[in-house]
């Protein structure tokens, strides 16, 4: 039987991508299933703060976590939040790149902390190139 819970998610980006730097009229943001882009909100030294809230199934058998909710992604063992770049046009999103950023590190005992400190579940990436991207420092934390 899996157990489930909700938790906290905060992706940081070290900095805007380059073209969006370039051209402010970008829109740099995470990434939900229906395509929909949602600003992160800027902090003072420059990061871009993205953050959601996940539902998590723990199978006790096997350890594997299930990561679900609006902005996962990806087969059940290998769920990942997008952080995409694009523009609007008509009215519609138009994508130009995204940052794939990888859940399967995360451990249920993260995911405990996070829940019992009442905390959150953090990742910080450069934010300068796409695709499946590198957490940096110490990658999934519990703050």
């Amino acid at each position: 039987m899996a157990d489930e819970r909700t938790v906290k998610v905060r992706v940081i980006s070290a900095r805007y991508p380059p073209e969006k730097q370039a051209n402010p009229a970008l829109i740099f943001g995470m990434q939900d299933k229906a395509k929909n882009v949602h600003p992160g909100a800027e902090q003072a030294n420059g990061e871009i703060w993205f953050e959601c809230e996940l539902r998590v199934k723990h199978d006790a058998k096997n350890g594997t976590l299930n990561f679900l909710g609006d902005f996962t992604h990806g087969t059940p063992t290998q769920r990942f939040i997008y952080l995409a770049l694009g523009y609007s046009e008509n009215g519609h999103y138009v994508g130009i790149k995204r940052w794939k950023i990888h859940l399967s590190p995360l451990t249920w005992t993260q995911v405990e902390q996070a829940i019992d400190r009442s905390a959150t579940l953090q990742a910080k990436i450069e934010g300068t190139r796409a695709a499946s991207v590198p957490l940096l420092d110490d990658g999934w934390i519990v703050v």
